[in-house]
């Protein structure tokens, strides 16, 4: 769970499943379609589907220098990942706006 101001991030992969943005651990990515999440600390920086999860993973490594963390989850066929990957990157609109734009109390 991430929690950013009053909002809470608890999606289908929970913190306990993220795992350090080593070599190490990208080894054990498997060759799978999915989308994957990418963490500097605990907040979600960056959200994307791929067809091999391993590969997307590595390769996006580079864009991200200051990332800790990063989770993955397996699903089969594009329009999952789509369905997903929308419904991510909705909640994390969500994370991100509590974060740089905080409201106000009233």
């Amino acid at each position: 769970m991430i929690r950013q101001g009053n909002l809470r991030y608890d999606g289908a992969m929970p913190l306990h499943e993220f795992h350090p943005f080593t070599d190490t651990e990208i080894a054990k990515i498997p060759h799978q379609p999915g989308v994957f999440l990418i963490f500097q600390v605990e907040v979600p920086v960056h959200v994307d589907g791929a067809k091999d999860l391993r590969e997307a993973v590595r390769n996006v490594r580079s864009q991200y220098p200051a990332a800790t963390h990063f989770a993955v989850e397996t699903l089969e066929g594009e329009r999952a990942i789509g369905a997903r990957l929308k419904t991510l990157q909705r909640e994390l609109s969500r994370v991100r706006s509590a974060t740089f734009f905080p409201v106000k109390p009233q």
